[in-house]
């Protein structure tokens, strides 16, 4: 195994560590785990805007949702 290899296989292994790591130690572990493995930056999907007659309940939820998002 040559140098280059072993290093690859180290920086592997310790980014599925941290991956692991944070899939039970932080709150938006999901999206933070796939950035990790892959990389790269994960895309937000927003919701649609809240229809005028919606319920307190369902603005509530809503509300809840997007600060969830935003986060």
């Amino acid at each position: 195994m040559t140098a280059l290899t072993a290093v690859r296989q180290i920086c592997i292994k310790m980014t599925n560590q941290i991956a692991s790591y944070v899939t039970t130690a932080l709150k938006d572990r999901n999206d933070v785990k796939i950035a990790i493995e892959t990389l790269t930056v994960p895309t937000m999907k927003l919701t649609n805007d809240l229809p005028e007659n919606s319920s307190a309940a369902q603005k509530r939820h809503w509300e809840k949702r997007m600060d969830e998002i935003s986060k």
